[in-house]
């Protein structure tokens, strides 16, 4: 049997988290949007591609201003929904993830918090198998990972943490050169207490990009904890040299 859509997993969320009707669901909206693009497709002015790739850049758009308005769950439903009309592209599956994850960041039902995050690995998952050499997508499940594990139980709270730890190595495979990777994946480290670990990948994000303030601030951090204090001292202050130009 073929599991539900998210848009009816999304709606019982909502209502199993206590949010109204109205922001659970608005699956009405989009088909008003769409009855244009439909009469066309139906009087043949769009071929059924074409009608594909305009429903989801309709739907999109939904999402993107529901995103905007920070109505997570909303936004989701939207972003599902375009990705449904097209499913080979990734990127609608990506935008349903995030949604999942900025939820999950704000949910006080443990419950439907950890389903949440299912779901964003769910949709992160579904977009790395359409583009496996795409490291974004990894690096999207590895950081989901890392928040479940921030909100798990201790049970369960390693399994998350060597799933991000895996899935960080294989993003660092694929781009080996992105700096805010390597230093995401510094700061993960220096999360699990690996501060050698830790020194070791900001070392290496710094030297792919040495004008990065966050950088130098989370290196200074790792070496206040390994004791090297008048490094540290040295990082901060480029740190601060930098903190109006840093890119990121």
């Amino acid at each position: 049997m073929r599991a539900p859509a998210a848009g009816a997993r999304i709606s019982a969320l909502g209502s199993r988290s206590g949010m109204p009707d109205g922001q659970a669901s608005h699956g009405g909206n989009w088909r008003a949007v769409l009855a244009a693009v439909g009469a066309a497709s139906a009087i043949g002015l769009l071929a059924a591609p074409t009608l594909r790739e305009a429903e989801a850049g309709i739907v999109a758009g939904l999402g993107n201003w529901k995103e905007s308005e920070r109505d997570w769950l909303s936004a989701a439903q939207y972003y599902d929904r375009a990705a449904q009309s097209q499913p080979d592209d990734p990127e609608y599956r990506v935008h349903t993830g995030r949604m999942f994850m900025e939820r999950a960041r704000i949910e006080f039902s443990p419950t439907a918090r950890r389903e949440y995050l299912r779901l964003a690995i769910l949709a992160f998952d579904q977009a790395r198998r359409k583009s496996p050499l795409d490291g974004r997508y990894v690096r999207l499940l590895a950081q989901t990972q890392h928040l479940s594990a921030q909100l798990a139980s201790a049970e369960d709270r390693q399994r998350h943490l060597d799933a991000a730890e895996r899935l960080y190595r294989e993003a660092v495979a694929i781009t080996p050169r992105s700096p805010s990777l390597w230093e995401e994946w510094g700061v993960f480290a220096a999360a699990r207490g690996e501060h050698d670990q830790a020194l070791s990948r900001l070392n290496t994000s710094i030297s792919l990009d040495d004008h990065v303030a966050t950088a130098f601030a989370q290196r200074a951090a790792v070496e206040t904890q390994l004791g090297a204090d008048a490094q540290a001292d040295v990082d901060r202050r480029r740190a601060r040299e930098l903190g109006a130009l840093s890119p990121r």
